[in-house]
């Protein structure tokens, strides 16, 4: 048997820093890695009888049926529990136990050859787990029951890539478990050294956070500028005196990056830069990064932010009717209706638009980020204004709870809505001084810069900063520009001319 609390000497950080080194071997000969969820709780073996029903469905379901949403009369034909069963509560209970937020956990299941998963003196394989979650997921059921396997999926995702020996790069690991946590701060990079393809980071524990953050920022930085949208907004940055550009690892983010980690039912293509080459250096110790770009203009009226205590709320019920009517009294939803509709009226009052596109159809699509999505109703995906209107006319009116039983109209405000959510939670509706129109970080101000980089395919807003000696830019984060994410500001007769922006 072996402990990693137990067997290291966690006071030692000379140990620690060659024993990490060590802990992939370690789980990967291990005969069986054992999974140890917790307690048992009132209801937990209900939810293990939940989850080997769900198994013995999920093996039996047919290759073409497998990324179908499921509908109601197939729950109820497969014998399952009720929408509104508290199975479903017990079972979503399971997927939220706090083993699945730690950072170590991911290494010790990713590696391990075989693995089984305890909860009290419920067990099931770790194999047979996974299909329960991926079965969830795939086919929907958070639509229509109140289960969310979606602090799972990451890892399942990253096991199945490393049995099959494909490279993952540390920057992919370190967004997918972005949100996981860590004692020490620093372990939110060294947890995944060992299952990453790219880098050569030697985990040493007398190296300073932000030396560390810095580093793995720069070395990213030498293939592309995509790393710059991992800052999120700069209200959820912990560490003093780490340079703007460079992303925070210790700091969770509201905000789903427009570059990263965007959802399975939409889709963003990017390249504001034209597909132009990045120029950039290092300046003033590492301190200071100057890149090469071109003002688009400032800031001029913000709306307010879509934010509230606890998004996975409002994620994983939205779409359920009766949790919906229940929402209907609550903080979350009279948030989420309001801000779209102040949102709403703060585009449409400008009645045109610079490119000369109906100004709806910008609402429509700067609410999603302008994202291609993946309808499997038999709705026209490009039909934004039906399915604007089905949205609003669901979550955008306060005085009214409508009572929508179509399902195909169940499942298209769904996709929407997870489309909004995807891009605009965490953020605000801004217009610039030219009268363009996108989403940007909760931190912007008035005056802001929106900006593009030579080889930054999505926007960014940059605050001023002056001094005596010279004028320099704090990076606030990534933004969405309608009519400049596809190259516009780079083409032959584009007026906006280039400039060096030096980041602190």
């Amino acid at each position: 048997m072996w402990i990693d609390a137990i067997c290291i000497n966690q006071a030692d950080i000379v140990e620690r820093g060659e024993q990490v080194q060590l802990m992939d071997k370690i789980y990967r000969q291990a005969a069986s890695v054992i999974v140890w969820l917790g307690a048992a709780s009132k209801n937990s073996s209900a939810a293990f009888r939940l989850i080997h029903q769900l198994h013995t469905i999920a093996e039996a379901t047919s290759l073409e049926d497998r990324d179908k949403p499921l509908i109601t009369a197939e729950i109820e034909r497969s014998e399952l529990p009720a929408r509104y069963n508290a199975d479903w509560e017990a079972l979503d209970s399971i997927f939220w136990r706090a083993w699945f937020k730690r950072v170590w956990i991911i290494q010790e299941v990713v590696v391990a050859r075989s693995a089984v998963v305890f909860c009290g003196g419920d067990s099931i394989h770790w194999d047979a787990f996974a299909v329960v979650a991926d079965f969830i997921s795939r086919r929907q059921l958070g639509s229509l029951t109140a289960v969310d396997p979606s602090t799972l999926i990451p890892i399942l995702g990253v096991r199945n890539s490393y049995r099959n020996t494909e490279e993952m790069s540390l920057l992919t690991l370190l967004v997918s478990f972005r949100q996981s946590l860590a004692t020490n701060p620093i372990d939110k990079v060294y947890a995944l050294l060992n299952i990453a393809s790219d880098v050569s980071i030697i985990p040493d524990y007398r190296v300073p956070m932000n030396d560390l953050f810095r580093e793995v920022c720069t070395t990213y930085l030498q293939r592309s500028l995509d790393i710059l949208s991992l800052n999120g907004d700069t209200a959820w940055k912990q560490q003093e005196g780490l340079p703007s550009w460079v992303p925070d690892w210790s700091s969770t983010l509201l905000e789903m990056s427009f570059l990263f980690s965007y959802g399975m039912l939409a889709r963003l293509a990017f390249r504001a830069d034209g597909n132009t080459s990045p120029h950039w250096r290092l300046a003033e110790n590492g301190n200071k990064i100057l890149i090469r770009g071109k003002l688009l203009g400032r800031v001029k009226t913000m709306g307010e932010t879509l934010i509230f205590g606890n998004g996975n709320v409002l994620l994983r019920n939205l779409h359920m009717q009766d949790t919906g009517r229940k929402l209907a009294e609550s903080t979350h939803w009279w948030i989420l209706a309001l801000v779209i509709r102040h949102w709403e009226r703060l585009i449409l009052r400008l009645k045109r638009y610079p490119t000369g596109e109906d100004i709806r159809a910008v609402l429509h699509k700067t609410l999603i980020a302008n994202a291609s999505l993946d309808i499997q109703s038999g709705s026209d995906p490009t039909d934004l204004a039906r399915l604007y209107s089905l949205y609003r006319k669901q979550y955008a009116m306060p005085l009214k709870w409508p009572d929508i039983q179509v399902e195909r109209d169940l499942v298209d405000i769904q996709v929407y809505g997870q489309a909004v959510l995807n891009a605009a939670y965490g953020r605000r509706i801004f217009v610039s001084r030219d009268g363009y129109v996108g989403l940007c970080p909760y931190s912007t101000r008035r005056g802001d810069c929106v900006v593009v980089f030579h080889g930054g395919k999505t926007a960014y807003i940059l605050r001023e900063k002056h001094t005596k000696a010279s004028k320099s830019f704090k990076f606030v984060g990534e933004a969405y520009v309608h009519g400049f994410m596809d190259g516009e500001a780079f083409q032959s007769d584009s007026t906006y001319i280039d400039e060096k922006f030096g980041i602190v």
